[in-house]
């Protein structure tokens, strides 16, 4: 009995010892890391152009046309580039000269190209059925163009309207947006 009462005593004060220990050693939990969000441009084509200085990239489901623009005393007017899959296009023009017609007034939102705070504008054209998605300075009283260190640009995405409603005319104005969030102004 005796060698039972001093063995207990004994396993009593060593329980005791060890919640001690326990209870006074910090419980670190590390934060877990967040996960880096995959860049959906990384992989995409990069079009650069030093005489307009412009560079954006666009995925390889888009062909690319360029078009050079005239010259005129050592400056390069009117290049434009065309991004094209299936009946969706993307129609850039760069340092546009001979901008002529009457201003119209669009539905859009703030938009930033670039650290420039410009609009994003959407317009129904029932002459040709097109759904247009652009970019320019105002929504009011505008020719949907946009100045950026004295040059004018036209960026515009158009295509069918009876994709505008679906899964096809989000993901192509998506597209379009992940496009110009690449958009470099280099001059």
């Amino acid at each position: 009995m005796i060698s039972l009462g001093v063995g207990g005593y004994f396993a009593y004060i060593y329980y005791q010892k060890s919640e001690q220990q326990t209870s006074e050693t910090p419980i670190t939990q590390t934060a877990p890391s967040p996960t880096p969000t995959p860049d959906p441009t990384a992989n995409w084509q990069t079009y650069s152009n030093s005489v307009q200085g412009i560079t954006f990239k666009y995925s390889p489901l888009w062909s690319l046309v360029e078009k050079e623009g005239q010259v005129e005393q050592g400056t390069t007017y009117n290049t434009q580039v065309q991004l094209q899959q299936n009946e969706a296009k993307i129609t850039m023009v760069f340092n546009m000269d001979g901008i002529g017609g009457q201003g119209q007034t669009y539905q859009g939102q703030p938009f930033n190209l670039d650290g420039n705070n410009l609009f994003r504008f959407v317009k129904t054209n029932s002459y040709d059925n097109t759904q247009m998605v652009g970019i320019s300075t105002s929504l009011t009283n505008t020719l949907g163009v946009f100045e950026v260190n004295g040059k004018t640009y036209s960026i515009i995405l158009a295509y069918p309207v009876s994709d505008s409603q679906t899964e096809i005319g989000n993901s192509l104005e998506k597209e379009f947006d992940q496009i110009l969030s690449t958009f470099k102004f280099t001059n």
